[in-house]
C-alpha cells in the first residue's frame, strides 16, 4: 500500500467515525441529540458561568433542560426557575472562596504535589520518559480544567445553598434530579473501537 493509499485510508475512517458521531450527537431526531441539548442546559447550575452572561442566555439553558425528560420539568416548574433566576444571579456574583469548600483542601495539595513531581521528571538529569502510569493519567493543571472536580465543587456551591434553607425551591429540585444523571462516553468508546478494530483488520 502506497502513502497516498494509507492516507486516504486513514482520512475515510476519521470521517466515518465523524459521520457516526454527527448522526447520533448533531443531528435532530439522532440517538443522543436530545442529551447533548439537555447537558448543554445544565449549564444554568454553573455559578461562574451565570454571573457572566447575558441575562436571556439562563433562561435558554432551562428551556434545555425539558430534554432530561423528568416529568418534574413541565414548563409551569420550568418557568418557576427562570422566576427564580435573578436571586441565583445575585448570589453567583458574590464572592466566593472555592478553595473552602469540602474536599477542595485534599485535591489541591494533591494537584501541588503532582506538579512538583512532574516539574522533577522534567529536570535535565531526570529520566528521559515520565513512568506509564504517569503518561497515560489525564491531567490538570488547574481544578477549573478537571470536569470531575469542577462538577463536584459547583455541587458543594449548591448545596450551601439548598441544606436547610428553602431559598429556592424550583432549582433546589431541578439539580438534585440533573445531579442524578450520570454521563459516560461509552457509546462512542465502543464506536471508534469497533472502526479502529475494522481498520486494523483491513490493513
Amino acid at each position: 500500500m502506497s502513502k497516498a493509499e494509507f492516507l486516504a485510508m486513514g482520512v475515510a475512517g476519521v470521517q466515518v467515525g465523524y459521520g457516526c458521531y454527527t448522526a447520533k450527537y448533531n443531528t435532530p431526531g439522532g440517538e443522543l441529540h436530545d442529551l447533548k441539548r439537555a447537558f448543554q442546559g445544565s449549564g444554568a447550575f454553573a455559578p461562574r458561568a451565570l454571573a457572566e452572561m447575558d441575562p436571556a442566555a439562563p433562561e435558554a439553558l432551562i428551556d434545555l433542560l425539558a430534554l432530561f425528560g423528568f416529568p418534574e420539568f413541565t414548563a409551569e416548574f420550568l418557568q418557576g426557575m427562570k422566576a427564580e433566576l435573578p436571586e441565583v444571579i445575585r448570589h453567583a456574583k458574590k464572592p466566593f472562596d472555592w478553595a473552602k469548600v469540602k474536599g477542595a483542601a485534599e485535591y489541591d495539595v494533591a494537584l501541588a504535589r503532582r506538579k512538583r513531581t512532574e516539574a522533577a521528571a522534567a529536570a535535565p538529569s531526570a529520566a528521559a520518559a515520565p513512568p506509564a502510569a504517569m503518561a497515560r493519567e489525564k491531567k490538570f493543571d488547574k481544578w477549573e480544567e478537571g470536569p470531575m472536580e469542577l462538577a463536584r465543587r459547583i455541587w458543594e456551591w449548591w448545596r450551601a445553598r439548598l441544606c436547610g434553607v428553602d431559598l429556592f425551591k424550583y432549582c433546589s429540585r431541578a439539580s438534585r434530579l440533573v445531579a442524578l444523571v450520570q454521563t459516560s462516553s461509552a457509546r462512542m468508546e465502543r464506536a471508534f473501537s469497533q472502526l479502529k478494530l475494522t481498520l486494523e483488520t483491513a490493513g
